[in-house]
């Protein structure tokens, strides 16, 4: 689909409307300057119909006539086809090995057939789209009322430089979620209705990074399981966490409060677990403004191996619920 792949522009300088708050936000594009000038698309704002390959179908601009907050919000109008704004690489510089979270308020009228959603890229020095720190928010639909759509752009990316975010209304017909299922039914794609789109915010995450002291994520008894734990942070905060460990089903058995953690230091815990199996670790970062960053990371803890050379994992399994497949007690 021509609206996943995301080139680079020459970015316009950014402007007053784009305010940088300080704290975590980092950027906040509101509409707000259509009150300064009347104009139909702020800079850096550009459609992105011709770099999408999509048709240019439908009406827009920023309105007055709904807002999430203040008086202006962008609207589309669609006419049949999929539309997408977005503002271009070299306008939001980041940092590299940073988590960067975007949102959007978005409000839907009289849409039957498309959604709405956003979508955010890391850009490396040239411009140039990073396409695996791709992501898409979910696609939705709000008739009537405002709702918040939200991603997580991961910086495990040391060549970012910039990011890219995209405001799209995606049809049926042009890849985007259709209601219809069979493949003979005729597409149908919205000739009228609206969408808005305001609040278009940009923030700075915790980066929190876990891994076992097994690079598989097998640790074998009589070896504990150990979890090491680093956070990546730009500010200068107070950070603490919260370590949560599940077991298989999903029951808590072990949590633990961190307190003075520190960006930049990796520190480890010793899990004192009474049963092997599998379990789950979630750590979860935190200021005193609130929760800034998460992350989990499942393992196992096993026995040693038996003379046939096999692990021992307690009551491990594999079930698949197929006629004429092994069955758990055929692998037991």
């Amino acid at each position: 689909m021509a609206a996943v792949v995301l080139s680079s522009l020459t970015a316009p300088p950014p402007t007053a409307a784009a305010s940088e708050p300080g704290g975590r936000v980092i950027r906040h594009f509101d509409f707000e300057e259509l009150e300064l000038a009347p104009i139909r698309l702020p800079q850096p704002w550009l459609n992105l119909a011709d770099e999408l390959g999509l048709p240019r179908f439908g009406d827009w601009a920023v309105r007055n006539d709904q807002a999430a907050s203040g008086r202006w919000a962008l609207r589309l109008d669609p006419d049949g086809g999929s539309m997408a704004f977005g503002i271009p690489s070299g306008v939001v510089l980041v940092y590299p090995m940073t988590d960067y979270r975007v949102r959007a308020r978005v409000r839907t009228h009289e849409i039957a057939h498309g959604r709405a959603r956003i979508a955010a890229v890391l850009c490396d020095a040239d411009g140039q789209p990073i396409a695996e720190s791709l992501v898409h928010s979910r696609a939705i639909r709000s008739p009537d009322r405002w709702s918040t759509l939200e991603l997580t752009v991961p910086g495990r990316f040391p060549d970012a430089i910039s990011l890219k975010v995209e405001l799209h209304l995606i049809q049926p017909d042009e890849g985007g979620p259709a209601d219809a299922v069979a493949t003979t039914e005729p597409v149908l794609s919205d000739v009228a209705g609206a969408v808005w789109f305001d609040d278009v915010t940009i923030e700075h995450r915790s980066r929190v990074e876990l891994s076992t002291n097994a690079s598989d994520g097998i640790i074998i008894a009589p070896i504990p399981p150990t979890i090491s734990i680093a956070v990546h942070d730009l500010t200068t905060s107070e950070l603490t966490a919260r370590l949560d460990v599940r077991d298989a089903e999903d029951r808590l058995v072990l949590s633990e409060d961190i307190e003075q953690l520190r960006s930049g230091e990796t520190f480890q815990r010793q899990l004192r677990l009474e049963r092997l199996g599998w379990y789950e670790a979630v750590i979860s970062v935190s200021t005193p403004e609130g929760p800034v960053g998460e992350q989990r990371i499942p393992f196992a803890w096993v026995g040693p191996p038996t003379r046939s050379g096999a692990l021992d994992a307690g009551r491990i399994g594999v079930t698949i619920g197929l006629d004429g497949l092994p069955t758990e007690g055929d692998l037991a």
